[in-house]
């Protein structure tokens, strides 16, 4: 019932998909980035925040087709703009309701996994999460709060299937970033 309420709010505050997982520290980041201080610090994320809320925004589907152009990365940008203002509502409901509840986008963890943990979409060869409603043309944010919630499930829908198919995007990538082959755990570079 809690969690069908979240979902209800959250999707009133403007969340176009919405899934609750539980709180995996390996996605935790373990630093934060103090860009005015260009030095990092500790992640203080508070403790005993079992429950992770996943939003996901849909980004314009006319202004991100113009990749790339100044259009697009409007589309980006307000993107990112409505996540914050979505994520930031939902925490305040929740701490309304009497419960811890911090709001998150690119920082504190990785998105994509419990985003696929949430049940959002899948892994694409590409990097992104993929959804069926959107594809990969999404924004994500993330909820940390100890509100009792029921968690949802991984979804599969054949994203990985289509993948290992399709290649586009690995042929068309312009510096070869995404890998042609299945997927595996190596090392290509000191990003992954």
């Amino acid at each position: 019932a809690a969690a069908a309420l979240i979902k209800r709010v959250a999707k009133g505050f403007g969340a176009d998909l919405v899934g609750v997982t539980h709180f995996d520290e390996r996605w935790l980041y373990t630093q934060k980035f103090s860009d005015l201080r260009r030095r990092e610090k500790p992640q203080e994320l508070p403790p005993n925040l079992p429950n992770v809320i996943m939003t996901a925004q849909a980004m314009d589907y006319d202004l991100i087709r113009t990749v790339p152009s100044a259009l697009s990365g409007a589309a980006t940008g307000l993107g990112y703009s409505h996540d914050a203002l979505v994520v930031l509502s939902i925490a305040q409901f929740i701490r309304n309701l009497g419960y811890n509840a911090v709001a998150s986008m690119n920082d504190t963890a990785l998105a994509i996994p419990l985003a696929i943990r949430a049940g959002l979409g899948e892994y694409g060869r590409n990097g992104l999460l993929i959804t069926k409603e959107f594809g990969p043309r999404i924004r994500l944010g993330k909820i940390f709060t100890n509100m009792p919630l029921a968690h949802d499930q991984p979804i599969r829908f054949g994203v990985r299937e289509f993948c290992e198919r399709c290649r586009r995007c690995a042929d068309n990538c312009p510096v070869k970033a995404i890998p042609q082959g299945a997927p595996s755990a190596e090392r290509h570079n000191q990003s992954n």
